[in-house]
């Protein structure tokens, strides 16, 4: 500020203070800036689930989204739900995160496929296999942009593209009723 000679950027502030050769109150601005990035970053891992080592995923949380199928010139689009069921650290790499769920697809007669596979901490890579069901044995293979998204492509267990899927993390009131319903779906089959 012209009038004061203050400036909420430090690099400013230290201009302005060698321009006017005033350096009496530089070392305010200059400390504000440090401790408020201290306090930031230790607010940051007090307040994320796992700190920030952490997984991006979390038991409990689901996904809704849809899985895009596209036949010669045809293309279908199912509903889908991703369950996370467990998250446990990988043990032979600290970098991974072992996961395992479920998939819902309600277009498909509330079919329902378990999964497991990996996660990286930075959720750039997202790999599971599902191990029964409607695509039993397909792979899918994607990131996690950031924690409430999920985007990626199925292929077939022959690495053949099956579909692309793009997934975000729905409210805890509906995921906690999704839940349920798949319980009562799984023991009804």
């Amino acid at each position: 500020a012209p009038d004061t000679g203050g400036a909420m950027d430090p690099a400013g502030s230290v201009a302005l203070a060698i321009l006017r050769w005033d350096l009496r109150n530089l070392w305010a601005y200059l400390a504000a800036t440090f401790l408020g990035a201290i306090i930031t970053g230790v607010l940051y891992s007090r307040l994320l689930p796992g700190g920030v080592t952490g997984p991006p995923l979390n038991c409990g949380s689901v996904f809704e989204g849809i899985r895009q199928q596209t036949e010669e010139f045809q293309t279908q689009n199912f509903m889908m739900y991703f369950v996370v069921d467990s998250v446990t650290e990988h043990h032979l790499n600290s970098n991974e995160w072992s996961l395992t769920g479920r998939i819902c697809y309600p277009d498909l007669g509330d079919a329902v496929a378990h999964v497991h596979g990996t996660v990286t901490q930075d959720g750039k890579v997202l790999k599971y296999v599902e191990t029964w069901g409607p695509f039993a044995d397909s792979t899918f293979e994607g990131h996690m942009p950031d924690s409430s998204h999920v985007m990626g492509v199925q292929s077939h267990a022959n690495q053949t593209p099956l579909s692309n899927i793009c997934l975000l993390i729905t409210p805890a009131p509906f995921a906690q009723r999704l839940v349920e319903h798949l319980h009562v779906i799984e023991y009804n089959t």
